[in-house]
């Protein structure tokens, strides 16, 4: 018996040895989407599965979007329990464009308290950078700010969504990117922010994709700029055969030009139940009254605390 485990064990060295794999799984890596209404608009995560099979990557993926939702309000669901059970390679976070000073210190507390989560069990965290409402001045440059400062912090890799928004929508401005709300994505806006998140996922090249992916179709002329643009930013294969045995900072791009990120704070406090922390807000007053009714009332207005956009209500960006 000990010599046969010693001879198959040998051999496994010698496959090792030669760059052969000793055994090949065949289950496909799975991914974690968390976000609201910008990840589950248009289905984003389905097209990113699709664009990444067209570079010839599979994957599985799960996706919690509740509409409105912060990522604050996804640890206090108790979504994290979802690293633990379900084996996860990438983790990809998503927030309201948090451009206000409050809602920065907010998406890097809570990013850094996901992140130092995820790599508890060997997930990759990344943060899916998205864009401004279209009113707000000098919106692109704090949301791109935000995300980078918070990505950063917490030591994970950015899908920078927002930025080829920006440099497509300079390019051409009547190239509809936003809903009627001035906020939510057109199918050409997702499909957009799907490219940019493939090429961070599988490296996709911005030339296998078609005009027409799951469903959407464009015009050739708005997938032609959009490979332009997607092509000029970094590559990454975070999942598939050449995904890297790496740390999240041996991915992370550097700030993008003319933003400066801000001195890193420090670790947020793990959460030690179910509420997680941050910092208390008019919501949250209102919560120490009557957690259901303002969980109720939070949902019926497609609002979250942290998460500056217009709804039901307009709120200050």
């Amino acid at each position: 018996m000990r010599s046969t485990l010693r001879g198959a064990l040998t051999f496994a060295c010698l496959l090792a040895a030669a760059g052969l794999p000793a055994q090949t799984s065949p289950t496909p890596p799975r991914v974690l989407f968390l976000g609201n209404s910008l990840t589950d608009g248009n289905n984003v995560p389905a097209l990113v599965q699709a664009m990444a099979q067209l570079q010839g990557v599979h994957f599985e993926y799960v996706a919690l979007a509740p509409g409105g939702y912060a990522i604050e309000d996804h640890w206090t669901d108790g979504h994290q329990s979802r690293l633990q059970q379900g084996n996860f390679a990438v983790l990809v976070l998503q927030q309201g464009p948090s451009t206000l000073p409050d809602s920065q210190a907010h998406l890097r507390q809570w990013a850094q308290t996901w992140a130092n989560e995820a790599r508890r069990f060997g997930t990759q965290p990344v943060l899916y950078m998205i864009w401004p409402v279209r009113t707000q001045a000098n919106g692109f440059a704090l949301v791109s700010q935000s995300y980078r400062n918070a990505a950063l912090a917490a030591d994970a890799a950015i899908f920078p969504a927002g930025e080829a928004w920006e440099q497509v929508l300079r390019d051409d401005p009547s190239l509809a990117l936003y809903t009627a709300d001035n906020l939510h994505a057109t199918p050409a806006g997702s499909f957009l922010a799907a490219m940019v998140i493939a090429r961070g996922l599988v490296s996709l090249d911005p030339a296998r994709v078609p005009t027409n992916v799951a469903g959407i179709i464009l015009p050739a002329a708005t997938v032609a700029r959009f490979r332009t643009v997607v092509a000029a930013l970094p590559a990454a294969s975070l999942i598939g055969p050449d995904a890297p045995a790496a740390p999240a900072s041996a991915i992370t791009p550097t700030p993008a030009p003319g933003v400066s990120p801000t001195p890193t704070p420090s670790a947020a406090t793990p959460a030690t139940g179910p509420g997680g922390g941050g910092a208390p807000s008019g919501w949250f007053c209102l919560a120490l009254l009557s957690v259901s009714a303002a969980r109720l009332l939070r949902h019926r207005l497609g609002q979250s605390d942290r998460d500056d956009w217009p709804r039901a209500r307009l709120r200050p960006q």
